[in-house]
């Protein structure tokens, strides 16, 4: 169960909806929290949601 919250970049970008190039840019700018697994980076999907959330526009 929880091996299906864990994204690679390559998921968690197609999850959102961009480029694996702008997952990277989110990354290396510390906006999602990563994890080196061998040689891939994996995250976990709270996370990805977490940062879209914060994204979302929110009214005075």
């Amino acid at each position: 169960m929880f091996n299906k919250q864990l994204m690679n970049m390559t998921e968690a970008a197609a999850y959102v909806g961009v480029s694996y190039s702008m997952m990277q840019k989110w990354v290396k700018g510390g906006l999602i929290p990563v994890r080196k697994f061998g040689r891939s980076y994996v995250m976990l999907k709270c996370h990805v949601d977490l940062f879209l959330e914060s994204l979302s526009f929110k009214p005075f």
